[in-house]
């Protein structure tokens, strides 16, 4: 029942009704009353409310004597509470179907005394209603206050407690995956008659369940069910705004760590403890670089960024998981921090690396993506020398290795060396006595020498991997080494040949070397 309605009963016990008579429909003496209206006019069809209290003097019904049992009809259509006729104002009496109409529907007719003026029958009756209704709100009002002051001293988990006791049910806050965050103690999942989402503006930020719901014209309960609701959208963004600061700050210090810092690893060592930095024995560098296609627009790139980094952190466990993954953005690559064990770390790493790139072909599969994995360092001022190693990891992977999305940089380690030499003299004079000549025979003849001995080299001299990678005969292999043997003058199967031709291709497929 809601607390601010007066019922029948109660109406009849105020000092102003006293002498008012129940003719019939006592059955209704349980019938709440919200509004009171005067009829003096035949037909109120379409103007009745729920839980009303209609007044005449009976004027109206003189000359139709059915107009009353109209009136009940509508009343029974809509939940009305009661009637009150002034029969002695001018003797108009309630017929014998209208009382039985009143005993079926259990709507209650009342006899008015006829001295009883209107004004004073509804002042009394809305005056006791409204200081009902003042009472609630006085209650939700000191509700609100105490759901306020445990949200301020940080103690959600006494509200979902004092709302079950206000409610008398059980109750519990749920995040958006439906992971039970506070409950009472009796809750069970399988007991859930009601969840309510929980939202900060536009967004779902979690649900409260309830083991019972309250009734709809529970005044007071409906109030509670409601401040609670707003006060755990507001602790949830509280929550929801110190993350924030907290992943800002952590990605603040990864970048310094990544950039390379001079202070002390003892003084990095306690700010990575404040912040929940990912914690192991060794610690390592990923680099997730997108390749979009060239005609991506740059504010598209932008909504494709957040569904990256959604992804990636998706795919390593969610935010829950930040002590052990930490995701930040540098230029357009994304760099992942990740800690392991010393024994576990290479296969860690890896597994990491697999589980990041299978999750984003699923989620955006229209984005090629190439991994670059960094050595483990035992030092956060070490960082950068694994971030530095993946995405040179990255840069080198994509030019020697073009077919693998995934790149360790021990695969890469001759790459990176020759990265860092650059267009050295030395360099450039062995391509040009051993490279160029075979390079212009076959710009010349249209022939493919340079191809056949880079997969010999790269095969070891295993003649006959070389015939199946390039589909020739195996004998073609042969005839095409001895010509590379003519035109070089040099034995490329000699140690010292073959070493210094290895670098020349990779470098070649660095561009560190002209055409």
């Amino acid at each position: 029942m809601d607390q601010a309605a007066l019922t029948v009963e109660e109406l009849l016990a105020l000092p102003v009704l006293q002498r008012a008579q129940v003719i019939s429909g006592a059955n209704g003496l349980q019938n709440e009353i919200r509004y009171v209206d005067v009829m003096e006019i035949p037909d109120l069809t379409g103007w009745l409310r729920p839980h009303e209290l209609v007044l005449t003097t009976g004027y109206a019904f003189l000359d139709n004597p059915y107009a009353l049992s109209t009136l009940l009809d509508e009343m029974h259509k809509v939940g009305g509470a009661a009637i009150g006729v002034k029969q002695q104002r001018f003797g108009y009496r309630v017929s014998e179907e209208a009382q039985q109409k009143s005993d079926e529907y259990a709507i209650p007719i009342l006899d008015i005394p006829a001295e009883l003026t209107t004004i004073d029958i509804t002042h009394s009756i809305m005056e006791k209603i409204l200081n009902r209704q003042f009472v609630v709100l006085s209650k939700a009002r000191d509700v609100n206050s105490e759901f306020m002051k445990l949200i301020l001293h940080r103690r959600s988990a006494e509200i979902v407690t004092m709302l079950g006791n206000l409610l008398h049910c059980e109750v519990a806050v749920l995040d958006t995956h439906r992971t039970v965050l506070n409950a009472t103690p009796g809750f069970r999942e399988e007991q859930v008659a009601v969840l309510r989402p929980i939202r900060s503006g536009n967004l779902v930020s979690g649900y409260l369940a309830l083991s019972a719901e309250p009734a709809p014209d529970d005044l007071f309960a409906q109030m509670c069910l409601e401040q609670a609701l707003t006060v755990l959208a507001l602790e949830f963004t509280i929550q929801e705004a110190a993350l924030y600061r907290r992943e800002h700050a952590r990605e603040e210090f990864l970048l310094e760590l990544l950039t390379g810092v001079t202070r002390p690893e003892e003084a990095l060592h306690v700010r990575a403890q404040r912040l929940h930095f990912p914690r192991g024995a060794a610690l390592f560098v990923l680099v997730v670089q997108p390749r979009y296609a060239p005609d991506t627009p740059e504010e598209y790139r932008e909504d494709l960024q957040a569904q990256i980094r959604l992804a990636l952190t998706d795919s390593l466990g969610g935010r829950s998981n930040g002590q052990r993954h930490l995701i930040t953005m540098l230029g357009e690559n994304f760099v992942v921090l990740a800690a392991a064990s010393q024994a576990d770390v290479q296969e860690r790493a890896k597994r990491l690396a697999e589980q990041m790139d299978a999750y984003l072909k699923q989620e955006l599969p229209g984005i090629r993506f190439v991994l670059g994995i960094g050595c483990p360092v035992d030092q956060l001022s070490l960082l950068a020398r694994s971030y530095t190693q993946a995405l040179h990891a990255v840069e080198a992977g994509q030019k020697v290795l073009p077919e693998r999305q995934i790149i360790h940089y021990r695969d890469v380690y001759i790459e990176d060396m020759l990265l860092s030499i650059g267009q050295h003299p030395a360099l450039v004079q062995l391509y040009t006595t051993l490279l160029q000549p075979l390079y212009h025979y076959d710009m010349r003849n249209g022939t493919e020498l340079c191809k056949t001995l880079e997969a010999v080299i790269r095969h070891g001299g295993n003649t006959r991997k070389v015939a199946e990678e390039l589909f020739v005969h195996r004998n073609s292999v042969n005839y095409r080494l001895e010509r590379v043997r003519e035109i070089l003058d040099v034995d490329i199967l000699e140690p010292e040949t073959r070493t210094r031709l290895d670098l020349l291709f990779r470098a070649w497929k660095l561009q560190l070397l002209p055409p």
